[in-house]
């Protein structure tokens, strides 16, 4: 009886031995962490998202979120970043804009001390050798330190225009050159301003300019996000060319360009019907939105576009002439067929 009690008892000590290295030996479970997670509705863009498809929409009234706030940082007493004249002859302001007057003039090499910078990250404080102090275009200066690090001025008068390129999902928009011109004055008063990193610019005038003026794009930066390895708009048009603006501004000029979702394609042929390379062909849709390229060595160009009515032609500078205009139809991002389009002809008719 004892023997078979025992016995049990050895069998059950077995079973439970055999259940405990089973269960010590049993692989654990490894999470594996997603290599790509990008949530477009998170407070804080990433810096390549995954853009919605595109749609068509009547350009936006209201003010993106993603419009930048910066904080105001006087510069410290004693700050004194030491930078050298980069170019030929360099213009030094008492303000930082070209519409301001200039102070005096300092050769290649010349050796200043920056104080600050204005919002835009483009002009910067200076104090000259001869005592001068005014404003100079940063990227003509050698700087030891990257232009985000400067302190802010912002203890000058000054009218203010300000505003942010973004794209349709309110991503910003770098290295869009913008113009800021006088449609009132005989003259040609004009300052320039590049969108940085954060899809803002902002231009300065002086107190006592004119209320009225006028906000268009002029060009586009190689290294902009919009453009491509060769230098070529992308897969974005502009939504509006220019702005009409009055100050005091109440609030930022906003410029939207639309993602795109078909090319137009085509070739400029001359009156022999020859392809013409580097001509400029502009497609403007009926909403006024332009998508603009240049032909490459066999004439040909892509256009990109969306939904709408566009109207493609060719443009020859100096003097400007255009060429004639053809009409085409885009339904739900559908490519259009290649056309031929008629390079502008300078000769002078009768």
């Amino acid at each position: 009886m004892t023997n078979s009690r025992g016995s049990r008892l050895a069998w059950m000590l077995i079973i439970v031995g055999i259940v405990f290295l089973s269960a010590c030996q049993r692989p654990t479970r490894t999470e594996t962490s997603p290599t790509h997670a990008i949530t477009v509705e998170t407070s804080t863009p990433p810096s390549s998202p995954t853009l919605p498809e595109p749609t068509y929409s009547p350009p936006p009234t209201f003010t993106p979120t993603a419009h930048v706030v910066y904080p105001i940082l006087p510069p410290l007493p004693g700050d004194e970043i030491p930078a050298q004249v980069r170019v030929e002859m360099l213009n030094l302001r008492s303000g930082p804009s070209t519409l301001y007057t200039v102070v005096n003039s300092y050769p290649e090499d010349t050796q200043v001390i920056v104080r600050g910078k204005a919002l835009g990250d483009e002009w910067v404080l200076v104090n000259t050798d001869d005592t001068n102090s005014g404003w100079m275009l940063a990227i003509y200066l050698d700087l030891p330190v990257a232009i985000e690090n400067i302190p802010l001025v912002t203890d000058f008068e000054a009218l203010t225009v300000y505003g942010k390129v973004v794209d349709t999902a309110g991503y910003s928009i770098d290295g869009i050159n913008l113009a800021l011109t006088s449609p009132t004055l005989d003259d040609e008063t004009r300052t320039d301003a590049y969108s940085n990193i954060h899809g803002d610019f902002f231009f300065y005038l002086p107190l006592g300019s004119s209320d009225l003026w006028q906000v268009s794009i002029v060009g586009i930066q190689c290294e902009s996000i919009v453009m491509d390895e060769d230098c070529r708009l992308r897969s974005f048009f502009e939504r509006q060319v220019a702005h009409i603006v009055r100050l005091p501004l109440t609030g930022p000029v906003i410029f939207v360009y639309e993602r795109a979702s078909t090319l137009i394609r085509g070739t400029v042929i001359n009156d022999q019907e020859q392809p013409v390379e580097g001509m400029r062909v502009y497609a403007v849709r009926a909403d006024d939105a332009r998508s603009w390229g240049s032909t490459n060595e066999f004439g040909e160009f892509e256009l990109p576009a969306s939904d709408g009515r566009w109207e493609i032609f060719a443009v020859q500078f100096n003097p400007r002439v255009e060429g004639e205009r053809v009409t085409i139809e885009i339904v739900s991002g559908s490519a259009p067929e290649a056309l031929f389009i008629q390079a502008p002809s300078t000769q002078a008719e009768g």
